[in-house]
């Protein structure tokens, strides 16, 4: 499965002209593939952990999108628990995923 064969309620007029260009949708699906590399979680706290020192103490996940499968939200938390001093939100329909 692919990102762009999900369905998400919240894409508006924007998100539908936008997310279906090109260049959007293979940056999409080379994040969509990354999602399992094992630097994933590295990255994200390291990138997170830059901008937190810049006083950015937030953090929104997904732009358009939600969690994939159990390992995605596990490296969600991961990352979460490596950026204690970052608040994260990450809306979700996912709810079976996050109730697990």
């Amino acid at each position: 499965m692919t990102w762009v064969k999900r369905k998400n309620a919240a894409l508006g007029k924007w998100a539908l002209t936008r997310y279906t260009m090109h260049t959007v949708q293979a940056a999409l699906q080379r994040r969509f593939e990354s999602l399992n590399d094992p630097m994933r979680v590295p990255a994200m706290v390291r990138a997170i952990n830059h901008y937190a020192r810049k006083g950015m103490n937030y953090f929104r996940w997904h732009e358009s999108g939600d969690v994939q499968d159990r390992n995605h939200f596990q490296n969600i938390i991961a990352v979460c628990e490596k950026t204690p001093d970052v608040k994260h939100w990450m809306p979700t329909r996912e709810y079976a995923i996050v109730r697990d």
